[in-house]
């Protein structure tokens, strides 16, 4: 039994091929590389997640620092722009397609107690603004924004809604899911001293 024992022993190790050094050095090389493959992507996938949190810290500091008045078409609130004398209040009243653009009308609230003889209006329109895509950039989408700046001749008394009209353009519906507006004041007009 001893031999016979012996004899399988020596029949199953002579059928055994011997173990290529090369083969199981390219084995161990082909098992780094997936490993550094996984690596690679794992990588990728937090690079993707870091731009995107940049995206999104890049447009908090922006409207940290930002002193333009965000205009909402489908709300009937209002949106504080502050200028170099104070601050404007916004609403949108009405938007309406005109030509190649959309026709805004706007009460600007001057919540102060001077009289403003005209005012500088900058707007910015186009699509809205949407950091939960993976390729997006807040500088390309801000270079997409269509700008235009108007002098308003009204006179926006204190304390009062004052209505003012602007035409945009060019301007799709779909351009103007986003609206902004910053405003300057450069023509203050105060009441008399009160002589006692």
């Amino acid at each position: 039994m001893k031999r016979l024992i012996l004899l399988l022993t020596i029949v199953v190790t002579a059928c055994t091929p011997a173990k290529d050094p090369e083969v199981t050095s390219l084995s161990e090389t082909v098992k780094e590389l997936r490993a550094q493959v996984a690596q690679m992507d794992q990588m990728r996938a937090n690079n993707a997640k870091l731009e995107q949190r940049v995206s999104m810290l890049e447009v908090q500091q922006k409207w940290a620092q930002d002193t333009t008045s965000m205009l909402d078409v489908t709300d009937k609130g209002y949106s504080i722009a502050k200028t170099n004398l104070g601050e404007l209040l916004f609403a949108v009243q009405d938007m309406t397609p005109y030509g190649n653009g959309v026709k805004l009308k706007l009460l600007v609230g001057n919540p102060g107690m001077a009289t403003y003889n005209g005012a500088k209006l900058n707007f910015k329109w186009g699509k809205s603004l949407d950091i939960s895509q993976p390729d997006f950039s807040y500088g390309d989408w801000e270079k997409s924004l269509h700008s235009k700046e108007l002098t308003v001749p009204n006179t926006l008394y204190p304390g009062t809604w004052n209505p003012v009209e602007v035409i945009l353009a060019p301007a799709k519906p779909d351009e103007t899911a986003y609206l902004s507006v910053a405003a300057s004041l450069n023509n203050v007009q105060l009441r008399p001293p009160v002589l006692q």
